[in-house]
């Protein structure tokens, strides 16, 4: 390689989100966050949400950054907030005395 390119500052890249989101992951982010099973939206009102997630499907707007930080909030809460039926479910058996 040439020494211009082997002692340059490190340079990051961008991954394409915007378009993601608006091709193969289009019905994965729908559902993630306008689902009726959104733990997100008992944070956010589900109408704002539909709204960003139509916008950026639509492309009147890019909506990357906020649904990448809404979308990782929700598998946050999926995997470490059960729901309030898996609570009740896992309180409700009894260990063998």
């Amino acid at each position: 390689l040439p020494p211009g390119i082997l002692t340059r500052k490190k340079i990051g890249f961008r991954v394409p989100i915007e378009e993601w989101f608006r091709g193969p992951y289009r019905e994965f982010i729908s559902d993630l966050l306008v689902s009726d099973g959104a733990r997100v939206a008992s944070f956010c009102n589900r109408d704002v949400l539909r709204q960003l997630v139509n916008e950026h499907l639509a492309r009147r707007q890019n909506h990357e950054k906020v649904l990448w930080s809404l979308a990782n909030l929700e598998l946050f809460l999926r995997a470490f907030r059960p729901s309030s039926l898996e609570t009740r479910a896992r309180h409700s058996v009894r260990e063998p005395i």
